[in-house]
């Protein structure tokens, strides 16, 4: 899923910013065909007292933005695709950063699709024709569908066990 932690001074937001910024949020990834209930976004109100940045505190003007990619990575030399990632994030979150005086930071961390489950499944990331069909049908019904499933399940072996 791509989640999406922000950091963010108390009352920044209202009620239907945090929404205009969530549905913002998630039209890039559907726009990419994921279904909606795969992105994530929690509001994370710091107080200035415990915000610090360069070592400096209090900080009220500042938004911190950590976003983790688990079910799309980009490969090390797709460095195109990142930066254009990056622009259209950018872009999206201008009006609810910039826009408000903030300054901001952002970095998006590329996790391993191995290393996530929904509702204890594989999603179906869309490798087969099949993990295709039934990651549009997640898409199109935004949730877990289990009529059809057939992605492989988590196999456990003697390396997996911790």
């Amino acid at each position: 899923m791509p989640l999406h932690l922000i950091y963010h001074p108390p009352g920044l937001y209202s009620a239907s910013e945090k929404q205009a910024l969530v549905d913002d949020i998630t039209g890039i990834y559907t726009a990419a065909s994921l279904p909606a209930f795969w992105v994530v976004v929690i509001f994370r109100p710091v107080a200035a007292s415990d915000f610090f940045v360069g070592g400096r505190g209090p900080q009220s003007n500042f938004v911190r933005i950590v976003v983790q990619h688990i079910a799309r990575n980009y490969k090390p030399d797709e460095v195109a695709k990142m930066r254009g990632f990056m622009q259209k994030y950018n872009d999206v979150i201008e009006p609810y950063t910039k826009g408000k005086g903030m300054h901001w930071e952002v970095n998006v961390d590329n996790l391993p699709s191995e290393l996530w489950v929904v509702d204890g499944l594989r999603p179906p990331f869309g490798a087969t024709e099949e993990e295709e069909r039934l990651r549009r049908v997640w898409a199109e019904k935004n949730e877990v569908v289990l009529e059809g499933y057939s992605v492989p399940p988590i196999e456990q072996t003697e390396q997996s066990k911790i």
